[in-house]
């Protein structure tokens, strides 16, 4: 996994390198530390079903249903 930082004065980092629902946990550590930091990550180069959004939300905590 690879995390990309923002440039200076912008948000949001850059994550590629790695199937989104399948992260370790230390790479969830990672990302949560990322999203800490950056205050917004992307992961790049994903199409992950809605099966697998589902387990990547998990991976964080009860996803929540907003409509």
């Amino acid at each position: 996994m690879k995390i990309t930082k923002p440039e200076p004065k912008r948000i949001g980092a850059i994550i590629t390198d790695v199937k989104a629902p399948a992260l370790t946990p230390g790479e969830v550590d990672g990302v949560r530390e990322a999203v800490y930091r950056h205050k917004l990550v992307v992961f790049r180069n994903q199409n992950p079903s809605n099966p697998e959004y589902i387990e990547l939300a998990r991976l964080f905590g009860t996803p929540q249903i907003y409509f």
